[in-house]
């Protein structure tokens, strides 16, 4: 993608600046947990989906757009699969501008760069996912249990007139009143999911737990008679 953001006069400087700042993150993250972000803008969207750390992908493929990013040429968003953490798939990477666009086919499994007319990533199919920001080499995940300190820094607004397109920011946490916003993204098609769904095999062993205390407790009963 053509970048045609201003960068910073010194990059060494904004490095230091942005290291600061991430850093300062932890000193706030005591209270931080489950703090709702204010809403940006009331008549369009809805209050913060607290806590919401995941997305599940709809029919159609995915529109995102780069509104605001302040670590411009030194920061990458992406996401990731729940299930796969460790694997990144950058949708705007760090020579991209802000106002940039992509389109994401969550079943094919590509990201389509708009400016470049090119494909720009591919990956394995995915059907819940979370969102990264690589700020200055500091990682930032929409997950709050993957953060420094379990801090929940990125706020997510669904649209009020359309449930699958969604406001995206990355952020200080809601109780630092010193906060600056770090990236502003919008996507399509994605609908917000609880982070705390538990995985499918955990009611079965808890009552694979529950019936062998039930036939412990019989045996021991009957052993005393």
């Amino acid at each position: 993608m053509n970048v045609v953001a201003t960068r910073p006069s010194s990059t060494g400087l904004f490095l230091g600046l942005a290291r600061a700042a991430i850093c300062a993150l932890a000193l706030f993250t005591a209270n931080a947990l489950a703090l709702p972000f204010p809403n940006p803008d009331p008549g369009n969207v809805g209050d913060d989906i607290d806590g919401t750390g995941y997305f599940s992908v709809g029919s159609a493929g995915s529109l995102t757009f780069e509104l605001f990013d302040l670590g411009d040429s030194n920061a990458i968003f992406g996401f990731y699969d729940r299930d796969t953490p460790a694997t990144l798939v950058p949708i705007f990477e760090a020579a991209d501008a802000t106002g940039s666009a992509a389109i994401i086919d969550f079943t094919a499994g590509y990201v389509f760069d708009v400016e470049d007319n090119a494909i720009q990533s591919l990956f394995a199919p995915v059907d819940v996912l979370g969102f990264y920001l690589d700020f200055a080499g500091f990682m930032l995940y929409s997950d709050p249990s993957l953060n420094l300190g379990g801090a929940d820094i990125m706020g997510a607004f669904s649209s009020i007139s359309d449930d699958y397109l969604s406001l995206l920011f990355f952020d200080a946490p809601a109780d630092n009143p010193n906060r600056s916003l770090l990236s502003w993204h919008v996507i399509s098609d994605l609908a917000p999911v609880s982070a705390d769904v538990p995985a499918p095999a955990t009611g079965a062993l808890t009552l694979l737990a529950l019936a062998m205390l039930v036939h412990w407790r019989r045996t021991a009963k009957a052993s005393l008679r």
